[in-house]
């Protein structure tokens, strides 16, 4: 198994119905890392089913809106937030902090 820290996942590879490695994005250089058996998915509830989605693993129609080519349609993939984390948020968000004196 090969750990790679400071990197982005940028989109699964899949030959068939088969994810058999992933491109990341590491100190700006786009890198590719093929599986000798599995990848295993670990960016959480919101960067999972992202990554999965950005590489074509989700509901068909939302994938084909966004004009991503369908690997598999599964609406499962995202649940209620599915499309909302294809799209950019409309505006920037803001966080106001009160520090306790």
């Amino acid at each position: 198994m090969k750990l790679e820290t400071g990197a982005w996942a940028a989109k699964l590879r899949c030959e068939g119905r088969s994810v058999v490695g992933v491109d990341y994005v590491r100190g700006g250089a786009s890198c590719y890392a093929r599986a000798d058996r599995e990848v295993i998915v670990s960016g959480g509830t919101v960067n999972s089913p992202q990554l999965l989605q950005l590489s074509g693993i989700g509901p068909g129609a939302t994938l084909a809106a966004h004009g991503i080519a369908t690997v598999l349609d599964n609406p499962a993939v995202g649940g209620v937030a599915g499309l909302e984390l294809l799209l950019p948020p409309p505006h920037p968000a803001t966080l106001k902090a009160r520090v306790a004196q």
